[in-house]
């Protein structure tokens, strides 16, 4: 997650919608793992055949300090150069985001002010 910008893009919509301190965080979560899988569904079949195996059969009940994950993530970030994952992660961030606001805006029956604070924090991006 492009922590600077997308955290500060984030607590702007939270504070929109008078998240607590601990919503905020709980959110802030959710979103890193929402990118995260949004990513890698983006590359998993860039992987080699092996890997892509090791994932599936692993998925359920990986160990986060398991070498075979971090040889895994490593390969990952070796498939494009640094600029092309931020804007890969630019991307799936403003799809998440925007998918988010409008069930956000729907769900919480937000009232027109704070829909159009919302879709203006979102096409700042």
């Amino acid at each position: 997650m492009q922590k600077g910008v997308y955290k500060k893009t984030l607590f702007e919509i939270f504070d929109v919608l008078e998240f607590s301190e601990e919503e905020k965080q709980e959110a802030l979560e959710s979103f890193k793992k929402k990118l995260a899988n949004d990513l890698f569904d983006s590359v998993k079949n860039a992987l080699p055949q092996a890997e892509q195996d090791w994932i599936k059969s692993h998925a359920a009940s990986v160990n986060p300090h398991d070498p075979k994950v971090a040889e895994i993530r490593d390969e990952i970030k070796s498939l494009y150069p640094k600029e092309e994952w931020y804007e890969k992660s630019r991307v799936s961030f403003k799809k998440i985001l925007e998918e988010y606001v409008d069930f956000m805006s729907r769900d919480l029956n937000l009232d027109e002010n704070k829909t159009a604070q919302l879709r203006k924090i979102v096409e700042k991006l």
